[in-house]
């Protein structure tokens, strides 16, 4: 599961949303766009318990 099937499926985005202090509408767009900001990253992998790894490959590396 990827993070955006995460988000869409058990986390849902009004509770990422109040776990990162931010809109829901925020976390739409991320969905929408598929993109998660990079200074959004580990406080997500907190949240959701999913690697930073998952979360931005292109950044922090395959797992």
């Amino acid at each position: 599961m990827d993070i955006f099937d995460f988000i869409k499926q058990r986390g849902n985005q009004t509770m990422i949303a109040k776990a990162l202090d931010l809109t829901p509408q925020a976390v739409s767009f991320w969905v929408s766009t598929k993109k998660i900001p990079t200074d959004r990253v580990v406080e997500l992998e907190i949240a959701t318990g999913i690697p930073r790894q998952q979360i931005k490959p292109e950044l922090f590396g395959e797992i």
